[in-house]
């Protein structure tokens, strides 16, 4: 068995080692015969080798038989047919081996068979798949030659197409030029008579302002002429000589009424006759008549000088466009004054009106006294 085992071992070996640089030398198809016949040539020189084993062990067996025979120990205690018995026992060993070692030979040899109509198969379907590949690079070829064939034929019309587009391409610029020409020659028409009338309506517009300057400045020198004017027409008492009311009348040789107060006369002493003067009693009042609306700004009202200065206090100025209409407070005057004072009131905003009224407004019984009332308006 160990033989068997070890003749197997030493084949496959040796055949794979011939396998091996057969396969690498020879990528080919040729290679499985060159393989193949390798096998064989291994299995004739195994053959060669067992026969050579065969005689060796008869050899060494005889001669162990031998020795034993002749051994004087153990001569005399062999039978007579021990010669015969020893022959048939080497006989039956031999061919025990032999029969095994044929065994082992057989079975490589339908394995290698086997492998033989293997390769025999594998050759034939590569030859199919070589037949299917050569179809198959003929049809390529065949497509191949087609789709160079269209591309052939695309170049052509892109040549042709780029050709027409460049036709196109050119009569496009050659239209925008000519468009693009008429434009800027319009744009430049119609911008030069802009331009034009622009410089026109500038020379009329210096010609306006020169005449609104000159006008300006005539307007100046006439401003100038009626600059006195208007500082006396903005100074001047438009209560003056106006007719004036009051809520009561202090009888006395000395009082003249309320009309003293717009007399023009400004002297602060009773005895000269231009002070007004009411009875003692609750709220008392004067009030002039314009005989038109002003834009009124300013009161001025001139104080008793002799005595009693101080009668005047908690005074409210206000102005009414027409009898019965809303009163519009112009300012007012706390006070007490004094003796021969002139006291300014300066109106919160410019009220207009035709009637403007001064009145005391205190919790106890007194007289209203004015020596003169000056109104001034804007």
């Amino acid at each position: 068995m160990k033989n068997k085992i070890f003749i197997l071992l030493f084949i496959f070996s040796f055949s794979s080692s011939r396998f091996l640089s057969l396969a690498i030398s020879d990528n080919k198809y040729s290679v499985l015969a060159k393989m193949f016949q390798a096998v064989m040539e291994d299995m004739q020189l195994q053959d060669d080798r067992i026969k050579a084993l065969e005689n060796n062990s008869a050899n060494v067996r005889d001669d162990e038989i031998q020795k034993a025979i002749t051994d004087t120990s153990t001569k005399g205690n062999l039978p007579d047919n021990t010669h015969e018995y020893q022959s048939r026992n080497r006989d039956f060993i031999t061919q025990i081996q032999k029969n095994d070692i044929q065994d082992n030979i057989q079975q490589v040899k339908d394995y290698l068979i086997y492998m033989s109509k293997g390769l025999a198969a594998e050759k034939s379907m590569r030859a199919e798949n070589t037949n299917t590949i050569e179809s198959l690079v003929d049809l390529n070829k065949e497509s191949l030659n087609k789709l160079h064939q269209t591309i052939d034929n695309h170049e052509i019309a892109v040549e042709n197409s780029f050709k027409d587009l460049e036709t196109d391409l050119k009569a496009y610029g050659d239209k925008i030029t000519y468009n693009t020409d008429q434009v800027i020659q319009n744009f430049t028409k119609e911008y030069k008579e802009e331009l034009d009338k622009t410089e026109r309506e500038n020379k009329e517009g210096i010609k306006n302002i020169a005449d609104v300057i000159e006008n300006i400045q005539k307007d100046i020198e006439q401003l100038k002429l009626l600059k006195p004017l208007l500082v006396n027409m903005l100074n001047k008492n438009i209560a003056l000589g106006k007719s004036a009311s009051e809520s009561s009348f202090y009888a006395n040789k000395y009082n003249n009424g309320a009309n003293a107060a717009t007399d023009g006369v400004t002297s602060g002493n009773w005895i000269d006759g231009s002070c007004t003067h009411t009875d003692a009693e609750m709220n008392p009042w004067w009030q002039v008549d314009l005989q038109r609306p002003y834009f009124i700004n300013r009161v001025v009202i001139k104080n008793r000088a002799d005595c009693c200065g101080e009668n005047l206090h908690n005074l409210v100025i206000s102005v009414r466009k027409e009898q019965g209409s809303t009163e519009e407070i112009c300012g007012h005057f706390e006070g007490p004054s004094t003796n021969g004072a002139t006291e300014t009131i300066q109106c919160y905003n410019t009220v207009f009106g035709r009637y403007l009224k001064i009145q005391m407004n205190a919790n106890s019984l007194n007289y209203l006294t004015l020596c003169e009332v000056e109104i001034f308006a804007i």
